[in-house]
């Protein structure tokens, strides 16, 4: 576990080799709600699509694509079909 005494804070517009001692360039898996506390970001939780059309081959790629105020989501499995599914369930 790496321990901190002193937070210089986020400091992204400088080079990681002229940032004071504490201080960090990028933030990656924390977040900040309360000034001068890290705290660590919860983790991934499965999410079903209602409108996901279930196929025999596994996904390959997926993006995202909000689309006026709806999620979807563009799939396409491993025979090289494209499909679509909107929203979460």
């Amino acid at each position: 576990m790496i321990v901190i005494d002193k937070w210089q804070g986020l400091v992204t517009n400088a080079s990681p080799y002229a940032i004071p001692s504490g201080a960090a360039v990028t933030q990656v898996n924390v977040q900040v709600i309360v000034p001068g506390q890290l705290t660590v970001r919860p983790g991934m939780v499965a999410v079903t699509w209602s409108s996901l059309a279930a196929g025999s081959s596994p996904v390959r790629r997926v993006f995202r694509a909000p689309c006026g105020g709806s999620e979807r989501l563009v799939y396409q499995d491993a025979a090289g079909v494209v499909r679509a599914a909107t929203g979460p369930a």
